[in-house]
């Protein structure tokens, strides 16, 4: 089972494609808010393994993928949408 956990950032990624898509911006809103302080505690993790070759450095620069994704939302903040500031703390 040890290969289920290097999927998990292709999941979150669906899960957050497909929430964007249904207009259940609210949903995908507390995924990339989950992503977003994972990334802001774990930041020196992350950049550890972005300096190694391999699948650690594929799950973080999907992770990346999804947090640019969230800040292209479309419609205004906060009057349509209110995920795209939520990558802020992020970066």
């Amino acid at each position: 089972m040890h290969y289920a956990r290097h999927l998990y950032p292709h999941y979150a990624k669906n899960v957050c494609e497909f929430l964007r898509r249904e207009g259940d911006l609210e949903g995908a809103a507390h995924i990339y808010a989950t992503l977003a302080a994972f990334g802001e505690s774990h930041s020196r993790l992350l950049l550890d393994a972005v300096l190694e070759d391999g699948l650690k450095k594929e799950n973080v620069l999907q992770l990346i993928q999804i947090m640019l994704e969230s800040t292209g939302t479309p419609g205004r903040y906060p009057l349509d949408e209110n995920c795209s500031h939520l990558a802020f703390s992020f970066w």
